[in-house]
This record gives structure tokens, sequence and C-alpha cells, in this order.
């Protein structure tokens, strides 16, 4: 028996609510077309530009960050 037909017969023995909710489940995950992190990063991004725009971030130039980063490496 290969494995598909495995999966036929444990999913025959469960109730009806519980195949339905396989099937939600199957039918999200084929209409999901980007992986769980890409849809994370995505809204780590939205966040991190809304407080640019609001000015709530703390930036800091490319000047300073280099200048820090030689002073660590000198040490």
């Amino acid at each position: 028996m290969g494995k598909l037909e495995k999966i036929q017969n444990e999913i025959s023995l469960l109730s009806v609510e519980e195949r339905e909710l396989i099937g939600i489940f199957l039918r999200d995950k084929q209409n999901s077309t980007e992986p769980d992190y890409i849809k994370a990063w995505q809204l780590e991004l939205q966040k991190r530009l809304d407080e640019v725009r609001t000015g709530n971030a703390n930036l800091v130039s490319a000047k300073s960050v280099i200048a820090d980063l030689r002073n660590r490496i000198r040490t």
C-alpha cells in the first residue's frame, strides 16, 4: 500500500467534521502562494516603513554606521 492510499484510508475513518477541516486546511494551503516567512517579512517591512513615515523610527546615517563598525574592528 502506497503512502497516498494509507492517507486516504486514514481520512476515511475520520468524522465528517474532521474531513471538512482537512479540506479547509488543504484549500487554504493551496491558495497560499507565499510561504509564511515571506508574509512575516512583508508585515515587518510595512511596520518599519510606517515608523519611518510617521517619524517614530530611530534612523542612523550610513556614515555613522560605518564609523561605528570601523571603531569596533579596531578594538
